[in-house]
Parts: C-alpha cells; sequence; structure tokens
C-alpha cells in the first residue's frame, strides 16, 4: 500500500497524542492558569467579533482601553484551524488544538525525517524529542497558545529542502510559514525564520560547488512570497509597532548551568507549588518564570547528539553548527559569544525577550542530528535468531532506545497537564459596557465575558493608555474623573450610544462641538462624512446636534495588505499546480 509508513505513523501520534494530553480533557471545561486568562481572552474576542456582530476582528475595546486584534502579533484567528475556535468556543476548541498541534509537530517531524533519509525507526525519535520534550507541554501549561505554532517548523523546512529539489515548493514552504505568523506565532516564526537564514548560509558553503547558490536563493524566495502572502496581518502589525514603542529590557538571566538544568531537570512535582500559587493563590518568588526555562528532553538525547558531533561533523556540521548557534543564543548575555546581545539590536527583535526561548531550535537541530546519528546503526545488519527467527540486534536495540527515551519524556512532561486546568469557571453576568480596572493577568477574560473592558491590562503591545475606568472589578471603588463612554469634550456632558460592536460604534449626538470615544486612539479610526481626531490620547471627531456620529475601525494598511495576500495566494496556487502539471505532462 502507498504511503503505508506515513498511514501507521499519523495513527501512532494520533494514539500517543491522545495519552500524553489527556489529562486536559478530564476536566474539559475548567479554565487555566498563568496566561490562560489572557489567551482565552484573545480568542474570545475575535470568536465573538465574527459570530455575534459578523465583523472581521480588527480592534478590541475589551483590553488595555482599547486595543489592536489583528495587528496584535498573538492573535490567531486567521489561523484555519481557528475553526475549532468557532465550533467549539475558546475553552474546549483550545484544549482540542493542543492535541491536534501535537500530532501535527509529530507527524511533520517524522515526514522531516524520511526526507532528509533519516531510516524508519530514528524518524520516529526525532518526532519523540522535538515535540515531547517539555518546550510544548509547558507553554501548552502556562497558556501559550501561540507556540502551538512550533508544531509548524518542521513543514517549513521540509518544504524548503524539497523546493532545492523542485522550485515550485517554496510556495509551500512560505504558506506554512504565512501559518505560523496568522496563528500568532511571533516567536516560532522568528525561530524558523533564524533557523532557515543561518542553515541556507552554511549549506551553500558545504555544498557550493553542487548547489551554488540554491540555498542562499531558495530561502530569500520563500522570505518574499511569506511577506507577500502574510501581508494582510504583516503588515498591519508592522504599522502598529512603529507607531507604539513597547518595553525593551529584557530580564532573564541565562547560565550554562541553568540551560542544562531546563534540558535535563526532572523532578517536575517538586515545582508544582509554583504552577498552582502564581496567578492563583496569589504571586510567589519562585524561580525566574519556570516555564521560560524546561525543555525537559533528558540527559541520553544530549549524550547522544555530543557522539553525533564527533563522529558525523564532518558531514552533517551544518545542522550541528546550527543547534550550537541557537544554544548560545538561548544562553543569552552570560554567553561565550552574546548573540543574544547582537540580535537584541535589530527592529521588532528589540521587542522580544526571553533568550531561553531559542533553546526550540536548538531542540529542533539536535532531534534530526541524533536521527542522522541513529540512522548509521539502524541500517547496519547484524542478526541474532530466536525461535529459528533472524532478527536484526541493531534494529532491537533502537527500538528499546526510542523507547525508552519516550517513555521518560512523556512520564515527565505528561505530568504538566495534570496542572494546567485547575480553575473552576467564575459566573459572570453580562453588563453594559464601560471601561474597568481589575486584577490584570488573572480577569481579562471574565471582564472580557462580562461586556466589560479591562483598563490595566496585562499586555506588552498596546496604544498609550488614555481610557479613563469608570469603577474597579476587585473593591467596586468608582473613579471620580470617569466621564462617560461617549461625552462632548467641551462640557463633559455624556451622549447615547445606540449601536456598540468592537469594530463598529454609532452614537446620537445632543449638541454641537468635539465628540469623544472613551477609548485609546490609533491610527485606522475612521468616522463617516467627518474627520478623526486625536483628542488627548482618545478617538474623537467634530460633531453637529441631532446627527449620529458613526465611528469605525478600518486600517488602510489591512485594505493593502488584504489586496496583497488574496492576489499573491491566488497566484502562488496557480503557479504551483500548473507546474505540477507540466512537470506530468513531460515525464
Amino acid at each position: 500500500m502507498k504511503h503505508k509508513q506515513e498511514i501507521i505513523a499519523l495513527l501512532i501520534f494520533f494514539a500517543v497524542s491522545l495519552a500524553f494530553a489527556y489529562p486536559i480533557l478530564q476536566k474539559i471545561g475548567n479554565w487555566g492558569i498563568h496566561d490562560w486568562d489572557q489567551h482565552f481572552m484573545y480568542n474570545a474576542v475575535p470568536k465573538n467579533t465574527i459570530l455575534e456582530f459578523k465583523q472581521f476582528p480588527l480592534w478590541s475595546p475589551y483590553y488595555c482601553g482599547g486595543n489592536v486584534m489583528l495587528a496584535n502579533p498573538q492573535s490567531s484567528f486567521l489561523n484555519p484551524l481557528f475553526i475549532f475556535v468557532l465550533l467549539f468556543g475558546e475553552v474546549i476548541g483550545l484544549k482540542l488544538l493542543i492535541i491536534i498541534y501535537l500530532i501535527i509537530g509529530l507527524f511533520g517531524m517524522f515526514l522531516l525525517s524520511r526526507h532528509l533519509k533519516i531510516s524508519l525507526i530514528s524518524s520516529y525519535l526525532t518526532a519523540f524529542i522535538f515535540m515531547i520534550s517539555g518546550l510544548y507541554a509547558m507553554r501548552m501549561s502556562v497558556g501559550h497558545t501561540v507556540w502551538m505554532q512550533i508544531a509548524l517548523m518542521p513543514y517549513v523546512f521540509l518544504f524548503y529542502l524539497k523546493s532545492l529539489e523542485n522550485t515550485k515548493y517554496v510556495f509551500l514552504s512560505a504558506l506554512f510559514m504565512a501559518f505560523i505568523l496568522f496563528g500568532g506565532g511571533i516567536y516560532p516564526l522568528l525561530f524558523i525564520t533564524l533557523f532557515l537564514g543561518f542553515y541556507a548560509a552554511v549549506a551553500s558553503i558545504k555544498e557550493w560547488k553542487k548547489m551554488k547558490l540554491a540555498h542562499l536563493r531558495n530561502v530569500v524566495l520563500v522570505f518574499i512570497l511569506f511577506v507577500m502572502i502574510s501581508s494582510v496581518k504583516l503588515i498591519p502589525m508592522l504599522e502598529f509597532s512603529k507607531e507604539h514603542s513597547f518595553e525593551k529590557k529584557d530580564l532573564q538571566d541565562n547560565s550554562f548551568n541553568g540551560m542544562i538544568e531546563a534540558l535535563t531537570f526532572r523532578d517536575v512535582e517538586s515545582r508544582m507549588g509554583y504552577m498552582y500559587d502564581y496567578r492563583i493563590n496569589g504571586y510567589t518568588e519562585a524561580i525566574w518564570d519556570w516555564h521560560e526555562y524546561h525543555a525537559y528532553t533528558g540527559f541520553l538525547p544530549l549524550l547522544l547528539f555530543l557522539a553525533a558531533l564527533l563522529l558525523l561533523f564532518r558531514k552533517e556540521w551544518p545542522l550541528i553548527l546550527t543547534a550550537a548557534v541557537f544554544f548560545l543564543l538561548a544562553w543569552g548575555d552570560n554567553s561565550i559569544v552574546n548573540i543574544w546581545g547582537l540580535l537584541r539590536q535589530f527592529p521588532l527583535i528589540s521587542d522580544l525577550h526571553g533568550p531561553s526561548r531559542f533553546l526550540t531550535v536548538f531542540i529542533f537541530s539536535l532531534s534530526l542530528v541524533i536521527g542522522k546519528f541513529m540512522s548509521i546503526f539502524e541500517n547496519k545488519i547484524l542478526f541474532f535468531k530466536f525461535k529459528n527467527k533472524k532478527y536484526n540486534i541493531w534494529k532491537v536495540f533502537l527500538i528499546l532506545l526510542v523507547l525508552i527515551i519516550f517513555a521518560d519524556s512523556f512520564l515527565v512532561n505528561s505530568q504538566l497537564f495534570k496542572h494546567s486546568f485547575v480553575v473552576k469557571p467564575l459566573k459572570v453576568e453580562k453588563q453594559k459596557f464601560t471601561q474597568v480596572t481589575g486584577l490584570k493577568e488573572k480577569t481579562q477574560y471574565p471582564t472580557f465575558l462580562a461586556n466589560l473592558g479591562i483598563v490595566n491590562c496585562f499586555e506588552r503591545v498596546k496604544p498609550k493608555l488614555s481610557a479613563i475606568p469608570e469603577f474597579d472589578t476587585k473593591t467596586g471603588a468608582v473613579y471620580t474623573n470617569y466621564i462617560g463612554e461617549a461625552y462632548m469634550f467641551e462640557n463633559n456632558k455624556t451622549q447615547q450610544i445606540t449601536y456598540f460592536s468592537p469594530n463598529k460604534i454609532k452614537v446620537r449626538i445632543n449638541e454641537s462641538g468635539t465628540l469623544v470615544l472613551n477609548q485609546n486612539y490609533a491610527s485606522g479610526w475612521k468616522v463617516k462624512n467627518g474627520e478623526i481626531e486625536n483628542i488627548n490620547g482618545l478617538i474623537g471627531t467634530k460633531a453637529e446636534k441631532n446627527q449620529e456620529a458613526v465611528f469605525y475601525y478600518l486600517p488602510n494598511s489591512f485594505i493593502l495588505g488584504s489586496v496583497i495576500s488574496i492576489i499573491s495566494l491566488i497566484f502562488g496556487i496557480v503557479l504551483f499546480f500548473k507546474y505540477k502539471a507540466k512537470r506530468v505532462v513531460a515525464k
């Protein structure tokens, strides 16, 4: 049967993923710890915008006093798999996606390994080392849903490698990069971009006589096509980033010992108090954000990598060198070569934080190197007889090794899911929309469910806060400087909002003057039959008595990006299949 190995692998990965993440399904309605509050809100707002208001989720009035939705790097509603959130809701939908992306990532690593001519058993090993490591489990446990997109990294690399044989695959590599961005995976996007760029450079050196500039040419084509396909989000995101400054400091202090501990620390239960205390029973001073470090793979894969480094460096030095560079990058400012400090000088990257996150690329590269190394033994033949049957000793040994590494990683990292969703859902009643304050990092999601906008949000990407809250949801205290959600600037008289939605607001005006909306101003806000104004950081316009002002958020960058993305996507699909047809005819 054609593709028999792939079908079997897919079934195995389905069973493994379901068993690995099963604890999150046991109390499927529970909310999560840490950043799950924020990420439930990230997904609930666009779901509500689409289903209830039939609008494209460009803006959110529900946090930070009004903030971008599409242009937020972590927005994920353009992701094709967002359909699960639309169908099942943000709580159940995101839990299902944890399992679905785990299957996708395992299968992608398997396909990539086979393309790299890694033997069958060793291909399972690469998949397990990358996706069953602490990287994915920990990020999902603490609600970093945009890290689901690391599951797409193997596909970007796979189709890039295929493009060296058939250029049409450049399109698929770029498309999967776009999917990463559409899924809010700003860090996975950075990871695969830097990985591809560095790997293409060193591979060009190694294969110069055979490939010439093919590696660099194709990686440039991938990046160009990615920009064009993803313009619908990328252009608004870059525009917003340019207009608003974010926090640049990075507080993570890494060490070599800390990196080794991140990869080898097994006693997860000893730190579960940290998991429970943080943002559930109040913040406790613990190891600096343990979830930023934990990436358990175990000592055995590290030993195999060191053995591969010694025995395979001449043949596989591009992958080995890539792994080493990204380990130094994850080491941070204290590394013997401070690559992280250099990267932080570049635009956009300076907005990011946490060099330990680059352990993702180290483990991605490490798993492929180990697969290459173990394939050497898998291809050797040494039989022994048992009950009149012949068995290849090397394959038996490798199967046992894969099972040991898998079982170790499974048992250590699956524990995290037991502690992820321990928050019982709050009963929330919907109220008339107004801006409020609350306990940030814990109440953004329930505040949205109550149809309120939390001003003191937990967010790095936001406009300057100008919106004024009416009251505090925790204490009930009322803010005396609050005027209303729509009022006249000259005399502070409130005006009636006749229609309210995320992207569009209608206000009935009782007198002439400057009308102000109590939401942060950002370029892209417009008003029908008038000119939009920035009134002390709020949205405003000149208005006449007995008229209705219609405000709507529609950035020109979104319109431009949409046109570029649609044209690029259609053009790319047509060329991909047209080129394929020509190849078939030529044969």
